[in-house]
């Protein structure tokens, strides 16, 4: 069984994935590299782990947190200015949006 996002505790089985899908779930990519396998805080492992979660549960099913304090509106921008940093497969259905940060 393969943990999504590499053998780390707090990982979950891709069986726990498919299980949390099922019922309409939202499963959660980070940007900290301890969870995405030899504490590799790449972009290359992140967008590996989003794209294994997406083949595995689908894209309706997948969130995604850097958990990098960003300026959300400097982010999108480059994302706007370098598109070839997102697969079109991501950007499909419309640009890539990262939402502010909230402060509670």
């Amino acid at each position: 069984m393969h943990a999504l996002g590499g053998d780390h505790p707090r990982n979950i089985s891709d069986e726990q994935a498919k299980e949390c899908a099922a019922t309409g779930g939202v499963i959660g990519i980070t940007g900290v590299g301890i969870f995405l396998g030899l504490n590799d805080a790449t972009i290359n492992a992140l967008v590996r782990h989003i794209d294994y979660a997406v083949d595995l549960v689908g894209p309706e099913h997948v969130g995604v947190s850097t958990d990098y304090p960003f300026d959300h509106e400097d982010f999108n921008a480059m994302l706007e200015q370098s598109p070839e940093l997102v697969p079109d497969c991501y950007t499909r259905w419309g640009p890539i949006n990262f939402m502010p940060r909230k402060v509670c």
